[in-house]
């Protein structure tokens, strides 16, 4: 299973979201927020390893593997948090507004392609123009 992994192949326009990313809003500004499979370890080790050999350039204090997405707002109490992912159910608890520090969801669509990338980008820049 961490083999499974931790040898994914990288989506199609995953670097030129991630730098696209970068540009926008800064280069340590730009977190990884990945959802490992709750209760199993080697998911998370094996996503770990994955994005520490991706090529992306993101340390680990970039990193953020939780199940729970939404609970990485509430250690950014001072910051609005804008969570770009292909999920929608990741996007609803991200954005939910019980929670103390909610965030901005841009759902990224249609996932792994230049297209999505395009999208996700503009709607960013949106974002970060009406802010």
């Amino acid at each position: 299973n961490k083999d499974y992994w931790s040898n994914l192949e990288k989506a199609e326009g995953c670097d030129e979201l991630v730098k696209g990313c970068r540009d926008l809003v800064g280069y340590n500004n730009v977190y990884i927020l990945s959802a490992p499979i709750k209760g199993d370890e080697e998911s998370y080790q094996g996503k770990l390893e994955w994005l520490k050999n991706s090529g992306l350039g993101f340390d680990e204090d970039h990193i953020f593997l939780n199940p729970n997405k939404e609970e990485i707002t509430n250690q950014f109490l001072d910051s609005t948090c804008i969570l770009v992912d292909d999920r929608e159910k990741y996007i609803v608890k991200f954005t939910d507004q019980n929670l103390q520090n909610p965030g901005i969801g841009v759902h990224h669509t249609p996932k792994a392609s230049m297209n999505g990338v395009n999208n996700s980008l503009n709607k960013l820049k949106e974002i970060i123009k009406t802010s």
